[in-house]
């Protein structure tokens, strides 16, 4: 007798969470879930995927825009995306694998936490952005326990409680922008048709995001041609400048909406708690604004875009990314039920030939001056389609609001939290304190000392010459860890704060 999925949906949980448990002895594995999950005693999943949807092959998938499950034989095969702004979140214990699409919601079933003296959550949540190479693969709990992250990969959990990593089916390599431009209309159009299925229980509308930069106006061209007919579009950037998308849109012939980019600092509600309790340093804080448009969407969005498509980017297959942005939507996108595709992360493990394509001769009429911010590709997509050169790509405007950033320091909490969401921060974060005793504060400070110290080295172009002259390879990152790169502030608490306040939606007392 085979293995089969014994799936137990609950109104009151968020409507794409999941959370499975594989025990020792037993063919029934165990799945409790949202109700907008869809499954059957052979499968499950919340997402879409460049297939058939009748044939649930999403682990073959060159695009999974979500995760889910399915049984082979007498194994379990949990399916992360073909993206990494979603992790599987899995804790292996003597006689039960428990796997789920949310952190909160596995600890929550295995009567676990977060550790509260532990203070570098976010360094190592985050450091999936250095790549699948060096990203941080587990994290500690509050009971001792390890949980294993996994990015962009499939997942077999064999009847003896084994769990092996297999990799992601991989597409060929790009030979010019007519192959790679086909390539990514193709995986678009049958991620949108997979998603409106008449086969599903919920079907999922596409729905494009469209700023003034690169990248989203050229998804906004593949979506527009995949049966998308609205798009979504934020009127300013932080810094004030306009980035409204509206003209842009119109020009594709989509229904247009603009929202207030600064609309959640208005709120009494602390809607900031369930991005920041992901880990991701919060850039998503604005698509709070967009809370009524996105459930049942197929959100078509430009995350990778600035790495994947520029010409100077440093190519590779590992998904080496500038910063989270995008994956902080996790808790959010699970409450609300939209799924995100990031358009730039189809194929994105080609990375080689497609910076090849951005720095190739018949780009050049699509090529700009300031090598910094020129995307050829996203650029002939828009143009190519009748978008105006002057109304995208002039200038790079930042709209991401996070927390924690990448830089060596942070913003002022108070800028970047609604006042009701700071206020109740500051009252949480008077009862902890930064360092649980003087020793460690010290080998704190000592750390941090020996990281700025080794990062100078690291960025030193005549050390760098010095060591090739000697034939050796010089270092890329420093040896001392991410997490000491920065003073030890108040905003290592913002995590813990976030996840307190949304780990209460995943109690298993609820109905």
């Amino acid at each position: 007798m085979t293995k089969q999925f014994h799936i137990t949906e609950k109104a009151a949980l968020p409507r794409l969470a999941w959370c499975a448990r594989v025990a020792r002895g037993t063919q029934d594995v165990i799945v409790d879930c949202g109700k907008w999950v869809e499954g059957d005693a052979g499968f499950f999943c919340e997402g879409a995927w460049s297939g058939d949807y009748r044939l649930r092959d999403f682990p073959e998938a060159l695009t999974f825009s979500g995760s889910g499950a399915v049984i082979r034989q007498d194994e379990v095969l949990f399916c992360a995306p073909t993206h990494t702004l979603q992790a599987l979140y899995l804790l292996k214990q003597a006689n039960e694998v428990i796997c789920s699409n949310s952190l909160a919601f596995l600890l929550q079933q295995c009567t676990d936490d977060i550790d509260s003296r532990y203070k570098a959550y976010d360094f190592d949540v985050m450091s999936i952005m250095f790549g699948l190479k060096d990203y941080t693969k587990h994290i500690p709990t509050r009971a001792g326990n390890r949980i294993h992250l996994y990015y962009h990969c499939n997942l077999v959990v064999t009847h003896n409680l084994e769990v092996l990593q297999q990799p992601k089916p991989l597409p060929e390599a790009f030979r010019d922008y007519e192959s790679y431009r086909g390539f990514l209309q193709e995986e678009v159009n049958t991620v949108a048709s997979n998603a409106t299925s008449t086969e599903r229980k919920i079907r999922y509308t596409p729905l494009a995001t469209v700023s003034s930069g690169y990248d989203s106006p050229a998804c906004a061209v593949l979506g527009k041609a995949a049966g998308c007919t609205q798009a979504v579009t934020f009127g300013a950037a932080r810094s004030g400048e306009d980035d409204s998308g509206r003209q842009i849109g119109e020009a594709l012939g989509l229904a247009v909406t603009e929202f207030d980019s600064q609309a959640y600092m208005r709120r009494t509600d602390c809607a900031e708690a369930e991005f920041l309790a992901t880990g991701y340093g919060g850039d998503d804080l604005i698509m709070a604004a967009l809370e009524e448009e996105l459930p049942a969407k197929l959100l078509l969005t430009g995350y990778h875009g600035d790495k994947i498509w520029s010409r100077d980017a440093k190519a590779g297959p590992y998904i080496v990314r500038g910063d989270p942005s995008g994956a902080s939507l996790g808790e959010f996108r699970l409450r609300v039920g939209f799924l995100n595709l990031p358009v730039p992360f189809i194929g994105c493990t080609q990375h080689e030939s497609i910076k090849q394509i951005s720095n190739s001769a018949m780009m050049r009429p699509w090529s700009v001056e300031n090598i910094h911010y020129d995307r050829p590709i996203p650029r002939r997509i828009a143009e190519e389609a009748g978008i105006p050169r002057h109304l995208f790509g002039q200038k790079k405007k930042a709209i991401a609001r996070p927390y924690q950033t990448t830089s060596a320091r942070n913003p002022d909490l108070a800028r970047v939290l609604s006042p009701a969401a700071y206020q109740d921060f500051c009252s949480d974060a008077e009862t902890k304190p930064l360092f649980r005793n003087s020793v460690e504060h010290v080998g704190f400070v000592v750390l941090h000392t020996l990281y700025r110290f080794n990062l100078r080295l690291v960025q030193s172009v005549k050390l760098a010459a010095l060591i090739r002259a000697l034939g050796i390879t010089p270092p890329t990152k420093p040896v001392i860890s991410w997490k000491y790169s920065k003073s030890r502030t108040k905003h290592c608490l913002v995590f813990d704060w976030g996840f307190a306040r949304i780990k209460a939606r995943y109690r298993p007392d609820k109905p």
